[in-house]
């Protein structure tokens, strides 16, 4: 499991991946990205990071209420306490 940070550029993340092909990413999204911009980044992390079954992006916060739509990779949560609860 690998906590993306406030400034982690996604671009970054792809020299950890031979280490941890099958990684699990945690952002939580408080008021940066703002909800217009989530859907892009979503599409951004999936297309330099190639997630398919491999790799999943978890989500907390109440920033990705309004997607227009939820890729399988991605699983949101709204409470800390259910991340912590599959670690």
């Amino acid at each position: 499991t690998i906590y993306l940070g406030q400034a982690v550029p996604i671009e970054s993340l792809k020299s950890i991946l031979p280490q941890y092909p099958e990684a699990v990413f945690i952002s939580y999204f408080t008021v940066a990205p703002g909800k217009d911009k989530i859907d892009r980044y979503i599409a951004d992390f999936n297309e330099q990071l190639n997630c398919r079954n491999r790799n999943a992006l978890w989500l907390l916060g109440k920033q990705w209420v309004n997607l227009s739509s939820i890729p399988a990779f991605v699983s949101t949560f709204t409470a800390i306490e259910d991340v912590i609860k599959l670690l």
